[in-house]
């Protein structure tokens, strides 16, 4: 639930901060924004989200794999074999383990660029000449 929660936080920031930066770039450009700093911040913290969502849901799986490949409580003994009906693989949830890794990466590497577009990156600006006396 929290990896799917993840996805569609992320997915709601991407359409809002696309339609932000083609409506209002001329407000994210300018010299006093604090838009950019707060565009690295939420990008930042959706990748450590991604992070975490990912983390948990690779240990879910690994439970899970580990429960199905348990021997069953009720077989009658060890020399009968005894397995489970009707498994499905489960290469498909393997996957979605390997792109939320995927998401945390372009995540983190995204917001590399949102922080090139930041004061903190940008020198100051070098200060005006003095007026040479005539």
């Amino acid at each position: 639930m929290f990896f799917v929660g993840v996805a569609v936080l992320a997915f709601l920031y991407s359409l809002g901060a696309l339609g932000g930066y083609l409506g209002y770039l001329h407000l994210y450009r300018c010299a006093g924004s604090r838009l950019p700093l707060a565009d690295l911040a939420v990008s930042a913290l959706l990748a450590v989200l991604w992070l975490v969502a990912s983390s948990a849901w690779a240990q879910a799986l690994r439970h899970v794999r580990a429960a199905l490949g348990a021997p069953l409580p009720h077989c009658p003994s060890p020399t009968v074999g005894c397995a489970p009906v009707g498994v499905t693989p489960m290469g498909s949830l393997g996957a979605s383990v390997a792109f939320g890794f995927l998401n945390l990466l372009l995540w983190a590497s995204g917001s590399w660029f949102v922080y090139k577009e930041t004061p903190l990156h940008r020198p100051a600006p070098p200060p005006d000449p003095a007026p040479s006396p005539m």
